[in-house]
């Protein structure tokens, strides 16, 4: 920079406004300049952390598409059913031919001719008996032994509506109240599916004549049934069965059948080739995406490959290898033995990508396709006879055996060392519900005298790698923690360019000061020599 200057004759010559500026940004502008560099750099960082959350949330999306894409389905063709799985592990391929000949029923009664709902009807008590009736006409009824009688007391000023909600709280039947659209008003009271659900009320009034007396059938329902109760008949494989609901779940083992309407039904249990195929190549597609868009945002540059946004980016190197790892590791909790995805066609190329090996996908296909089921399927199994477990499991356990234990003959008992409240079935069996740990969420039905016993669980894939993404994308993960360091590093820099700019003011005011100090010196300087010499020269002129 030229520092001379034309205007400044009288002191030191120099252009002082720009001397002052060039010193500043001497000392400001390195250390600006590297601030920017490192903003940059951060803002670069946070971008490709975003391009990673995109990614991975590529990958979930694909994970929910393939676990709505079973390999295991049951295929219905015909009008009477619909199958839901259960109990996964117990299911067996095949076909079922079901004719559904008649529906379950409930028992519909009718009792009419009321002025409305809070017509006072009297006073007595109830007894409410469950069986079948065999003469609904003449009264002829079987109580059924395993189910206790009920009784319900009714006050002398209890209303139509009030004793439909007393009925509504006993157990097998329930009641309401309908307008019937004339001015009166009907007590309709239905019992459960099944023809041993069948209701008998025995009245006994508080005193005669009593309104209470309409709804005694000790005589017989004929007058007032609308429907009798009555079992589902239905053939399976051309045998008939009788079933008292219309959910049936001990026909094909690990699945409910829902009857829905009287006709022929064809039921096939099967695991779909192309399905698991295409699934796998599906997922070795996306997790190729999610590693490649990974391995180059990782990269440290060199043979022939430019340096990534996140090259030594601790949260974003090890979530790669984690996914890789993923891939690479054994299965548990499927079986006796591990199960790997090699054997299942997932090969792993050189650059550590995957390719899908459809020669060995085959190959393990055919000798034993529920391998896959791990791959797309938690799993939940008994291992041991008399135990029966449904549900989805709550904990976040990872895949193992898990203990049941109870002390003979107690409601009481423990699953992996957590309380399981017990409620006996009546059938000889116990249904145990854990209220925490890593089967909470479940159901365990243990026959009664089994003291122990062993449940295996096992996350799929899918499940594993979902758990993973979730962590990841979680306010408390790697990606969340790293995000938050790089926005307060932002958070610094732009302080530090704010602090440089008033530096750079203070500099500025300082030099300018010494300088203009300095100025009055020199010109100070400056006049006393001009005086100086002019006096010299007169004394010099005055002694010629």
């Amino acid at each position: 920079m030229d520092i001379l200057s034309t205007l400044n004759k009288n002191g030191s010559g120099l252009n002082l406004r720009d001397l002052t500026a060039s010193l500043v940004a001497a000392e400001i502008e390195p250390i600006r300049s590297s601030v920017n560099a490192r903003l940059t750099a951060t803002e670069t960082s946070i971008s490709a952390l975003g391009q990673v959350r995109a990614g991975l949330d590529r990958l979930g999306s694909a994970t929910a598409a393939l676990k709505a894409s079973p390999v295991l389905t049951a295929q219905t063709s015909g009008v009477g059913a619909s199958v839901t799985f259960t109990e996964k592990a117990k299911l067996t391929e095949g076909t079922t031919e079901l004719n559904v000949l008649s529906l379950a029923t409930r028992q519909v009664l009718e009792f009419s001719g009321f002025a409305g709902k809070d017509a006072v009807v009297g006073g007595g008590t109830f007894t409410v008996d469950i069986g079948v009736w065999i003469d609904p006409a003449n009264g002829t009824f079987f109580a059924d032994p395993d189910k206790t009688a009920q009784s319900l007391t009714v006050p002398a000023d209890a209303t139509l509506s009030e004793i439909a909600d007393a009925l509504n709280a006993l157990d097998g039947i329930s009641a309401r109240v309908l307008s019937k659209g004339d001015g009166t008003f009907s007590l309709g009271v239905a019992s459960e599916t099944g023809a041993g659900s069948a209701v008998r009320f025995s009245v006994s009034p508080d005193s005669a004549p009593s309104g209470l007396s309409i709804f005694d059938t000790t005589a017989g329902v004929s007058g007032v049934q609308i429907q009798p109760a009555g079992d589902a008949l239905l053939e399976v494989d051309g045998i008939a069965i009788l079933r008292s609901s219309n959910a049936v779940d001990d026909i094909l083992p690990g699945a409910r059948i829902d009857l829905t309407r009287v006709g022929l039904s064809t039921i096939t249990i099967a695991r779909d080739r192309e399905t698991a195929s295409t699934n796998m190549e599906f997922l070795v597609a996306s997790l190729n995406e999610t590693l490649t868009l990974l391995g180059g945002l990782t990269s440290r540059g060199g043979s022939n490959r430019s340096r990534g946004a996140l090259a030594g980016d601790i949260a974003a190197q090890s979530l790669h290898e984690a996914i890789r790892s993923l891939v690479t590791s054994p299965l548990a909790g499927h079986g006796d033995a591990a199960i790997f995805l090699t054997d299942l066609g997932i090969a792993t190329q050189r650059d550590g990508t995957f390719r899908f090996d459809r020669t060995v996908f085959d190959r393990t296909f055919d000798a034993n396709p529920t391998r896959f089921d791990a791959v797309f399927e938690d799993t939940l199994q008994s291992k041991t006879d008399g135990i029966a477990i449904s549900g989805t499991p709550g904990g976040d356990k990872d895949s193992g055996v898990f203990a049941f234990a109870r002390p003979a003959g107690s409601l009481f008992a423990t699953v992996d060392g957590s309380a399981a409240i017990g409620e006996s079935l009546g059938d000889g069996t116990t249904r145990y519900v854990p209220l925490r740990g890593a089967l909470a969420g479940t159901e365990i039905i243990a026959q009664d005298g089994l003291t122990n016993g062993s449940i295996q669980f096992g996350k799929s894939f899918l499940t594993l790698l979902q758990d993973l993404l979730d962590e990841s994308l979680s306010g408390t993960g790697q990606i969340a923690a790293r995000e938050t360091m790089l926005n307060n590093k932002i958070s610094e820099d732009t302080d530090a360019l704010s602090a440089l700019e008033t530096r750079s003011t203070a500099l500025e005011d300082r030099f300018m000061s010494r300088f203009t100090v300095m100025e009055v010196a020199i010109s100070q300087l400056k006049s006393t020599g001009t005086y100086l010499t002019n006096l010299v020269d007169a004394w010099n002129n005055a002694n010629q």
